[in-house]
């Protein structure tokens, strides 16, 4: 009689697959480990003892096994399936199509390399830090990108593993962002406006689907909206009668498909005036307002063709300056996000509060004051000014608690207005009033 080839120690066979047999509160149980290889069964043994043996009381050895349930429970699911998996997680951000593009196309080239470079992974729970940092090393010195491109891809990479798994870390977790030189737009100012729309007015400045540009254009200068919400733009968005925009803004951090922030703002006369040279009766709610620039820049053949066209624009006004991004490359500091920018700083220049033009842009008034507004020279001036300074160099305030000797000098001089009649206004009355006020 052939003998029977022995169990590894704490491992046991049911039906041809492996369990590891463990103890929870003194209870023999067994946890599934999904392969009916020995060697595998062993690695998988392996790793799930080594974290439970280390562990310093009953509860850590409970959770090393619950989080390692979960291990097994990640490895039933392909990496090419990582992308629909995400997409069906209810508590993922609500990202915009731009944002989501951008995820997948992050996603597609990690996965990409790993079949390259270890072809032998295929599920998710196969993938560990080590991979991660290889793939992350890889991309930084294989690719010329800047410092903010590296940490958008990371930042995409980790916002889909969290989502995809209920491990408490990913393989891409513990990586921080780069430090790098950061590079935010600079404002169109109001000089800036009227030369980029005194170019568009020339009939010698030619650009593709012109007219559409042009609006493109007011929009951006006119409502501080995103290129991506301008294109997209419907005329359901547009309410003549009321002279209201309507829109949802498709980059708002935070939104929620169930509760969206929506940004309703008045229609600027001169943004109507150019809506109105494009809008005719046949046009329906659920047009774009932009039909010919929204077909090109949703197609990836010519998407850039419409940023392109942009830039060309600036180069024409003379904005073509350009910072160091790091590892040599130089950066534009003018772009279409330089009209939202302007924007935000003259309407607090204005005196618009923050909070009204956090309404207005659709963006938390922290991102506002971080990244759009800026403080003028104009607005530093006025606020040293509007500080009283006495002969003695002491601020003209008063103490806490003290009342003010002006507003005792104001009821006083208001007290003698109202005991006087009409026939009281005389010089003598004057004389008393100058007399209190000067106190």
């Amino acid at each position: 009689m052939k003998n029977k080839k022995p169990t590894p120690k704490n491992l046991t066979i049911r039906n041809g697959t492996y369990y590891l047999i463990h103890m929870v509160n003194g209870k023999r149980t067994s946890l599934s480990l999904e392969t009916k290889s020995e060697s595998v069964a062993k690695t998988k043994r392996n790793e799930i003892l080594d974290s439970a043996l280390t562990a310093k009381s009953i509860e850590k050895v409970n959770l090393n096994i619950a989080e390692a349930r979960q291990l097994i429970t990640d490895a039933k699911f392909s990496i090419k399936l990582i992308w629909s998996k995400y997409l069906e997680k209810s508590d993922r951000p609500q990202s915009g199509k731009g944002s989501l593009e951008n995820y997948e196309r992050y996603l597609k080239a990690f996965i990409k390399w790993i079949g390259d470079k270890h072809p032998q992974i295929e599920r998710v729970n196969q993938i560990t830090e080590k991979e991660a940092k290889e793939y992350l090393d890889s991309f930084w010195a294989d690719n010329n990108i800047s410092h903010t491109t590296w940490n958008h891809h990371l930042q995409g990479l980790k916002l889909i593993f969290k989502h995809i798994t209920s491990r408490k870390e990913t393989p891409f977790s513990k990586f921080k962002k780069m430090k790098g030189t950061q590079i935010n737009r600079l404002d169109f100012t109001p000089v800036h406006l009227e030369a980029i729309f005194k170019t568009l007015d020339d009939p010698k400045f030619q650009v593709a689907d012109k007219a559409e540009f042009k609006v493109m254009c007011y929009f951006g200068a006119y409502t501080g909206a995103r290129l991506g919400d301008v294109i997209y733009m419907k005329w359901g968005n547009v309410d003549f009668a009321k002279r209201r925009l309507t829109y949802v803004p498709s980059k708002t951090k935070g939104v929620k498909a169930d509760d969206p922030i929506t940004v309703s703002i008045k229609l600027h006369s001169e943004l109507k005036a150019q809506l109105d040279l494009l809008h005719t009766d046949d046009k329906d709610r659920n047009d774009y307002i932009l039909p010919t620039i929204a077909g090109r820049y949703s197609n990836k053949h010519t998407h850039y063709s419409v940023v392109m066209d942009f830039i060309r624009l600036l180069d024409h006004v003379g904005l073509k300056a350009r910072a160091e991004a790091g590892r040599g490359m130089k950066r534009r500091l003018y772009g279409f996000h330089s009209f939202r920018h302007g924007f935000a700083s003259q309407a607090v220049d204005a005196g618009i509060p923050i909070s009204v033009l956090s309404k207005i842009l659709g963006d938390n008034i922290g991102t506002l004051q971080k990244y759009y507004v800026k403080v003028t020279d104009r607005a530093m001036d006025e606020a040293v000014e509007s500080i009283s300074v006495a002969e003695e160099g002491k601020k003209m305030l008063p103490e806490a608690n003290e009342p003010s000797k002006l507003d005792a000098h104001i009821k006083k001089a208001l007290s003698i207005i109202s005991k006087a009649d009409e026939t009281d206004i005389s010089e003598k009355f004057k004389a008393r009033l100058l007399k209190v006020l000067q106190a």
